[in-house]
Formats: C-alpha cells, sequence, structure tokens
C-alpha cells in the first residue's frame, strides 16, 4: 500500500470516527459523556489536521528527492562525457582539453576551456580574430578565457602533445 493511499484511509477513519461522536452526541446523554464526546472530537480534528500537514510535508521531501535525483544524473553524465578528454600543452604555458587518442567522440574537432572543465562544465573554445604572427587565438565563451596556441595549431589535427 502506498504512503498516499495509507494517508487517505487513516483520514477517512478519522472522519468516521467524528461522524460516529457526532451521532453520539444526538442522542440523550449525561452532560459528562457530552463533554468527552466532544474532546474526543477536538482530538480527532486536531489528528486530522496533523495528518494532512504531514501529508504535505511528505509531497515536498518526493518533489526535492526527485530533483536531487535529477541533478545526480545530470553530474555523472557531464563526469561521464568529460572523461573522454585529456589536458595538452598547446604553446609556451598555453594548455587546453583535447579528445583522448583513440576516443570517438560524434562531434567536430574542438578543444575545451581548461577553467572551465576544472568545474565540471564542457565549454568549447571559439577561435579568436585576434591577429597575431606567432599563435592562434582561442577564447571561452563561457568564463572569457583566452589561450594562445602555436601558429597553425588547431583542435583535432595535431592534438598529441609535442
Amino acid at each position: 500500500m502506498s504512503e498516499a493511499s495509507a494517508f487517505i484511509g487513516l483520514l477517512q477513519s478519522i472522519n468516521s470516527a467524528q461522524n460516529i461522536l457526532s451521532s453520539l452526541l444526538g442522542l440523550r446523554v449525561s452532560a459528562e459523556v457530552s463533554g468527552k464526546i466532544a474532546e474526543a472530537n477536538k482530538h480527532l480534528i486536531e489528528m486530522s489536521e496533523r495528518l494532512m500537514a504531514a501529508q504535505a510535508e511528505n509531497a515536498a521531501l518526493i518533489t526535492r528527492i526527485r530533483q536531487l535525483e535529477e541533478v545526480a544524473v545530470q553530474a555523472k553524465r557531464s563526469e561521464s562525457a568529460l572523461e573522454d578528454y585529456e589536458m595538452k600543452q598547446v604553446g609556451q604555458g598555453a594548455f587546453v582539453y583535447a579528445v583522448k587518442e583513440g576516443h570517438n567522440i560524434c562531434e567536430p574537432p574542438h578543444w575545451l576551456c581548461p577553467d572551465c572543465f576544472s568545474n565540471g562544465h564542457k565549454s568549447i573554445l571559439q577561435h579568436d580574430i585576434l591577429f597575431s604572427i606567432k599563435s592562434e587565438c582561442y577564447l571561452c565563451p563561457r568564463c572569457k578565457t583566452g589561450v594562445q596556441a602555436e601558429k597553425g595549431r588547431t583542435p583535432g589535427i595535431n592534438d598529441q602533445t609535442p
């Protein structure tokens, strides 16, 4: 039996008990018995309110659990996607993450930003039109990190470490 069904069943039982107590009040009984019935009815109403509050809290917790499970699945996907990359030096003091040798991915050749990569994000460096005689310039669209690769060095074609 699900928790929701159990809550509904309990709520129905409380309502039935309230109805029985209310009908007993209609009978001619002593003031003492009427007082006890009214007190029991008050307690049943309190229990009913607590039950509904617990049910609302339970629903909120179930929603939060689902959200956290989705976050965990996304984190695992991101982590597994980043496993296809390794750090490569592409210039004097310039590093990027490139697809590991022998790994086949269904994307065009590219390099990933080292700063974003270390934070678990896959951000593809974009070739910048900044003119330089000695280097190729790449820019991260996410964090604006710039990388200057050796002239003629481009993603995919010559990613092997020199």
